[in-house]
């Protein structure tokens, strides 16, 4: 596992959570999208430790000592060279995205059961919002790394257990 981070690589954690709401929202993400993980994040500035992540309340540029002490695994793989000024100004595109909760739905239904409605994944497709590791997978993209989509045909179909397990296998 990488043990330290590169500005423009991954990273995959599994947050414990300090109340309520980050336990439930954490077990949730991990049950319904069967991952191993419940957060993934984009490093921009490694040695600033600023990210960018998905949030409840939109996503947005974070810290990564938030998640000092917790178990983590970054991508070996970084996009647009790692360069600083290139990975802020594409993170502001995006920000502010709001949380895709019907994603982790459509996810866990496919994942589990199989289940995939169309109307459902078409809803996904389309909307503006996204959970972390859609978010990840989309910046990576976006960034020219089509291997952050871990074989799905769409960003917006990549959990964070997907994420932590293409990390893994880089090492």
């Amino acid at each position: 596992m990488a043990s330290l981070p590169t500005s423009g690589c991954y990273g995959c954690v599994d947050i414990p959570g300090s109340n309520l709401r980050d336990r439930v929202m954490g077990s949730a993400i991990r049950m319904f999208t069967h991952s191993a993980y419940d957060h993934a994040f984009v490093v921009l500035d490694a040695d600033a430790g600023v990210i960018l992540q998905a949030d409840p309340s939109g996503s947005r540029l974070g810290k990564l000592s938030d998640y000092d002490g917790m178990a983590m695994v970054f991508s070996e793989d970084a996009v647009m060279g790692g360069n600083m000024a290139h990975l802020t100004e594409k993170a502001a595109r995006f920000t502010g995205i709001p949380y895709g909760y019907l994603d982790i739905v459509y996810l866990g239904l496919s994942l589990g059961a199989g289940w995939r409605p169309p109307w459902l994944l078409h809803q996904v497709l389309r909307q503006d919002r996204m959970i972390c590791s859609q978010l990840v997978a989309a910046f990576g993209v976006a960034c020219g790394a089509r291997s952050w989509q871990c074989g799905q045909a769409d960003a917006q179909l990549v959990t964070p257990g997907m994420l932590g397990e293409r990390a893994l296998r880089e090492i």
